[in-house]
C-alpha cells in the first residue's frame, strides 16, 4: 500500500510540478535562505552565479565541461587535455595534479571528512601558482556552528583563501520524477537563480546543471562522469585496505555501478538527472565507455 501510494505521489510531482515542488521544497529552502544570512554575516563568501558568468565570459569559451575522475578520463587525448585546458570548466573529486586549469574546483566536506579537508587544503597550498586564478566551490554539510568553514579558510594561504565561495544548495527529492518537474518548473528555477541556490541531484556532480542552466553554453561536455565504479585519479586509494579509508566509500568498490547511478542507493539516480537535463540543453559525453552514452551522443574534445 505504501510504494502504491509513493508511486502515485511521484506521478502527481510529475504531472503538477507548479503546485507541489514549492510546497515539498518549502523547508530545504527556507534552512538554505537561513544558511545565506549566516554566511553573509559571517563575511564569508557564497558562491554567486553572475561571478561565474563573468569568469566564462572571461575565458571567451562557448562550451563548459563538468569533469569528474572517473576511469574513462584516461582516454583522453594530449588534445583533448588542450582543449580542455581552454574550455571553461568545473572539477569534482580528490584531484592531486590536474593536467589543465581548473576554473571551478569543488570540495565538500562534513565532521567526518576532516582529513580530506587538510589534505585538499595541503595540496592546494603546494601548487598556490596553478590555483590562483580557480575559484574554490565549497560544500559544508553538518556544521551547525561554522567550525569545518572556519578550519577551511584558517588552513588555506591567504592568497588562495579569498578565492573560496561557499555554495547553498537544495538536496534532490526522493523521486525520479523531480529532475524533470524541475526543469520545468521556470518560475522555482528562477527563484533559485536569484538567490544563488544551487541545485543536489544525488551527486555534486549535477551542480553543473545549475551553472549549465545559468550560463546556456554551446555544449556542455560530461568528462570521466562514467556511472561506474573506478577512478582515474585516485588509483593508488584503491587497494586491499581501501573500505577502511575515509576518502572512498565502500559501495562504490563493491558494485559495479556507482552508488550515485545505482538505484539501490536511491533515486532520481545522476543518469536520470542528466537525462532531463539534456532535454533542454545541448550535453555530450566523451567515451563511449560512460553509461550516459548510451543515452547521450558521445563526442570527443578535440572534434
Amino acid at each position: 500500500m505504501y510504494s502504491y501510494l509513493k508511486k502515485n505521489i511521484h506521478y502527481i510531482i510529475y504531472l503538477y510540478p507548479h503546485i507541489l515542488l514549492p510546497i515539498f521544497l518549502f523547508n530545504k529552502i527556507k534552512r538554505e535562505l537561513k544558511y545565506i544570512r549566516t554566511i553573509r554575516k559571517l563575511s564569508y563568501k557564497l558562491c554567486e552565479l553572475k561571478e561565474i558568468k563573468q569568469l566564462f565570459n572571461i575565458k571567451k569559451s562557448n562550451n563548459f565541461a563538468i569533469v569528474a575522475p572517473g576511469s574513462s578520463f584516461a582516454e583522453l587525448t594530449i588534445d583533448d587535455i588542450k582543449i580542455l585546458d581552454n574550455t571553461f570548466n568545473i572539477v569534482h573529486g580528490l584531484w592531486d595534479d590536474l593536467p589543465f586549469r581548473a576554473d571551478i574546483l569543488f570540495a565538500e566536506f562534513s565532521p567526518d571528512k576532516i582529513d580530506l579537508l587538510y589534505r585538499f587544503a595541503t595540496s592546494l597550498n603546494k601548487n598556490i601558482k596553478s590555483f590562483k586564478n580557480t575559484i574554490f566551490l565549497v560544500d559544508v554539510s553538518n556544521d551547525e556552528n561554522f567550525k569545518i568553514h572556519k578550519l577551511l579558510l584558517d588552513s588555506l594561504d591567504p592568497i588562495l583563501k579569498k578565492q573560496v565561495r561557499f555554495i547553498s544548495s537544495i538536496k534532490s527529492m526522493h523521486s525520479s520524477f523531480f529532475p524533470s518537474a524541475i526543469l520545468r518548473t521556470n518560475y522555482l528555477l528562477k527563484f533559485l537563480f536569484e538567490r544563488n541556490i544551487f541545485w543536489h541531484c544525488r551527486s555534486s556532480s549535477f551542480y553543473g546543471a545549475t551553472i549549465s542552466l545559468f550560463l546556456r553554453p554551446k555544449s556542455i561536455f560530461l568528462v570521466g562522469i562514467d556511472g561506474y565504479s573506478g577512478y582515474y585519479v585516485n588509483e593508488k586509494y584503491i587497494g586491499k585496505d581501501a573500505c577502511n579509508l575515509n576518502n572512498l566509500d565502500s559501495k562504490n568498490i563493491k558494485f559495479e555501478l556507482h552508488s550515485t547511478a545505482n538505484r539501490e542507493y536511491g533515486e532520481p539516480t545522476i543518469t536520470e538527472a542528466f537525462i532531463a537535463l539534456s532535454k533542454y540543453l545541448p550535453l555530450f559525453t566523451v567515451s563511449k565507455n560512460q553509461l550516459l552514452s548510451k543515452y547521450l551522443k558521445c563526442r570527443r574534445l578535440s572534434e
